[in-house]
C-alpha cells in the first residue's frame, strides 16, 4: 500500500565532517576539521529534508511548503517530487498527487515506489484497469514483491477478471506463504469461479493464519 516517506540522513566519504542542521535558516552547514572548511550543500535538499521533517510531526501543509521551494531551487529533484506526491495522495488530493507521481517517473523511468503508488490511486479511484497497466510495470521493475502481485489480483478481482486475478493472489503466495489475505482473497475469487471446495480451503488457510475477515466468513458459513 501507501508508504509513508522516510527520513534519509546525508552521507559524506570522510569521518571528519559533522552535520549540523540550521532548522530555522533552512540550510544545512558542514564542518570539515579535515581541512577546516564549511560545506553548504543545494538549498533544494534542505528543503526537501525539513519537508520530510514536518510530514513525519502531520504538518502536511507546512511539508507541502518546504518541498515547494525544494522544487523551486531544483526542478529536477525527483525525491521532492516524490515526497510531495506522498503528501498529496495521503490528503487525498488525487490529482496533485498523480501529476507529481507521473513527473518521478519521468525524472526517473525505474522508481517502483512512484508506479506503485500512482496504481493505488488509480485503485482508489476504481480505475482497475488503469491500475493492473502501473502494476504490471511495477511487477517488470521489481518482480519479487509479493504485494504488487496481491495488488493487481485485487484489481482483476474487482474488474471481474477471476482467472487473471487467482493467478496472482497465487504468486503473491508463492513469494510470501504466510499471506493470509492472498489466501482470502483467491478463495473469493473462486468462489465466484464456483470451486467452492477450493475456495473452503483457502478461506481455511486464511483463518489459521489470522485473517479476521476468514474468520467471520466461515463463522457465517458454519451458522
Amino acid at each position: 500500500m501507501f508508504k509513508r516517506p522516510k527520513v534519509w540522513f546525508y552521507k559524506y566519504k570522510t569521518i571528519f565532517i559533522v552535520p549540523m542542521i540550521l532548522f530555522v535558516t533552512g540550510t544545512v552547514n558542514c564542518m570539515d576539521f579535515s581541512k577546516g572548511k564549511v560545506l553548504l550543500p543545494d538549498p533544494s535538499e534542505a528543503f526537501y529534508y525539513k519537508g520530510i521533517s514536518e510530514f513525519n510531526i502531520h504538518n502536511y501543509q507546512n511539508a507541502i511548503n518546504h518541498y515547494n521551494k525544494a522544487i523551486e531551487y531544483d526542478p529536477f529533484n525527483a525525491d521532492a517530487y516524490s515526497s510531495r506526491a506522498d503528501t498529496y495522495h495521503w490528503l487525498q488530493n488525487y490529482d496533485r498527487a498523480i501529476s507529481d507521481y507521473m513527473r518521478v517517473i519521468e525524472l526517473k523511468p525505474d522508481d517502483f515506489n512512484a508506479r506503485f503508488n500512482l496504481a493505488i490511486i488509480k485503485m482508489d479511484l476504481r480505475d482497475f484497469r488503469g491500475a493492473t497497466e502501473d502494476l504490471t510495470k511495477a511487477t517488470q521493475l521489481n518482480p519479487n514483491d509479493a504485494n504488487v502481485y496481491f495488488q493487481r489480483g485485487l484489481a482483476y478481482y474487482n474488474n471481474e477478471d477471476f482467472n487473471d486475478a487467482i493467478d496472482d493472489f497465487t504468486k503473491a503466495i508463492e513469494l510470501r506463504p504466510e499471506y493470509a489475505w492472498a489466501y482470502y482473497k483467491r478463495g473469493t475469487a473462486k468462489f465466484n469461479q464456483g470451486f467452492l471446495d477450493g475456495a473452503r480451503e483457502d478461506w481455511d488457510k486464511a483463518d489459521k493464519l489470522g485473517c479476521f475477515a476468514a474468520t467471520e466468513l466461515l463463522n457465517r458459513i458454519i451458522k
